[in-house]
């Protein structure tokens, strides 16, 4: 459950960026009489769909690993809000590679959500970075099925591999 003062701190940032929508996955009825006009709030998104439409300029998330994922693939930067697992170094991976910005859960306020968004919308860096990292995943040095069937000949030819255990 996402407390009150950061959904208040949300709407109050993107009522911020008045020409640009914002569709925000969200179940509850509470936040309507304080949405701006550029939020839509929805029970359940197509967030695939939405990170591959041209006009998607920016994906909040929590940074989890399918989200960090589809961001790369989509060349969509981010704004990460790591809240438990994996999520911490995923944020940390966005924000080490310029794929996008993270901020910790506590320094959500309307400021800097504000900062965050105008940043990522207007420092294109995020989005070079983001094409890139994308470009780099495209061509790995060696395919999937290369290393399959690479890993899958040494592993025949030497059958135990209790040197590759971790200690």
């Amino acid at each position: 459950m996402m407390p009150r003062d950061w959904k208040e701190s949300f709407m109050k940032a993107f009522a911020k960026f008045p020409k640009t929508q914002f569709f925000v996955r969200y179940g509850a009825d509470d936040l309507n009489e304080i949405k701006p006009k550029n939020v839509e709030l929805m029970k359940w998104l197509p967030q695939i769909d939405l990170l591959h439409n041209q006009k998607t300029k920016v994906l909040i998330t929590h940074a989890g690993y399918n989200s960090l994922q589809e961001a790369i693939n989509t060349a969509t930067p981010a704004l990460a809000i790591p809240l438990l697992g994996d999520q911490f170094k995923n944020g940390r991976i966005i924000e080490r590679h310029d794929l996008g910005i993270m901020l910790a859960k506590s320094d959500i306020n309307e400021e800097k959500i504000t900062s965050a968004i105008k940043t990522l919308l207007e420092d294109d860096k995020f989005q070079k970075s983001v094409i890139r990292m994308r470009k780099m995943i495209q061509k790995k040095p060696v395919p999937p099925e290369q290393n399959l069937v690479k890993w899958t000949e040494f592993l025949a030819e030497f059958k135990n591999l209790d040197n590759l255990k971790p200690a």
